[in-house]
């Protein structure tokens, strides 16, 4: 930093801690290290068998919830490693269940919203887009094949759509359908 040294007194110092995580006995992490050293008694055990693992991610998570409200912020961070940690570590077999333990886990459900909006992936997220556009385009291929050319308010209602069940009943209804009346899309609110 130029001129650092005027403004040594006011630039913070760190002192890096490092722990040798494998050498630590659950114990200590357990008694001594509070909410966050329950997550790294979590992260020593990543490896363990399936069955061991979900039942002590289920204590850590039950743990957690001892937090007070106060910590919202806190809880929130060390049930996103958890989260991480499930995702990028455990087998993706494991992964569903696993999320649905830490889901069952949180008593409060509030707590379980945000426990399921973290564990949503991006490729969840993408998957879900790519599903909509994919719904889109059938219904206006097989409105085109059958009633010909599609007015634009019609297409132009079909694309802004978002909601998938809103397609599905559409493309429910133009199995019967005789006009594109009968299909009953209306024009963009």
């Amino acid at each position: 930093m130029d001129l650092g040294e005027q403004f040594e007194s006011m630039i913070p110092s760190f002192e890096p801690l490092y722990i040798n995580l494998p050498e630590i006995p659950a114990e200590t992490l357990e008694s001594q290290g509070g909410y966050f050293g329950s997550v790294l008694r979590l992260v020593q055990q990543r490896s363990a068998q399936s069955g061991e693992f979900e039942a002590l991610l289920d204590q850590v998570v039950q743990h957690l919830e001892t937090m007070p409200d106060a910590e919202r912020l806190r809880w929130l961070e060390l049930l996103s490693y958890i989260m991480a940690l499930v995702y990028h570590v455990r087998d993706p077999s494991e992964q569903p269940k696993l999320r649905k333990t830490i889901e069952s886990s949180v008593r409060t459900d509030p707590h379980r919203q945000e426990i399921h909006e973290m564990g949503r992936s991006m490729a969840d997220v993408l998957e879900e887009k790519g599903a909509l556009k994919k719904s889109r385009e059938t219904l206006l291929r097989l409105l085109k094949r059958r009633f010909g050319n599609v007015p634009a308010a019609v297409s132009a209602t079909i694309r802004a759509t978002d909601d998938p069940e809103q397609l599905d009943e559409w493309l429910d209804r133009f199995a019967t359908a005789q006009t594109l009346d009968d299909v009953g899309i209306g024009t963009p609110v």
